[in-house]
């Protein structure tokens, strides 16, 4: 793991996910880019992910880790999938009565 500050000051934590630390033990199931590993950037509030990604990351100045972050994909937070559908019909219910 790594950590970097990106040129708004927000600090970024960098973790490498190998197909060796993957729980399901079957990477053909990830898309192709995937199945050699990625690397996950996370601030606490916003995740994003890079594949494939230079072997030597580790090693590389500030400069180089900001244009690796600008590279990867934002993803969706697992928590808000989970809760986003039930508190819009939440919501909806609410409006309805």
């Amino acid at each position: 793991m790594r950590q970097f500050t990106d040129d708004q000051g927000t600090r970024w934590e960098i973790l490498q996910v190998s197909s060796d630390t993957l729980t399901s033990g079957r990477p053909d199931f990830l898309p192709a880019a995937f199945r050699n590993g990625w690397l996950v950037f996370d601030n606490g509030v916003e995740r994003r992910r890079l594949a494939p990604f230079p072997a030597e990351w580790q090693g590389f100045a500030q400069d180089a880790l900001l244009l690796l972050l600008r590279s990867a994909e934002r993803v969706e937070n697992r928590r808000a999938r989970r809760t986003g559908p039930a508190e819009s019909g939440q919501s909806e219910q609410r409006g309805a009565t």
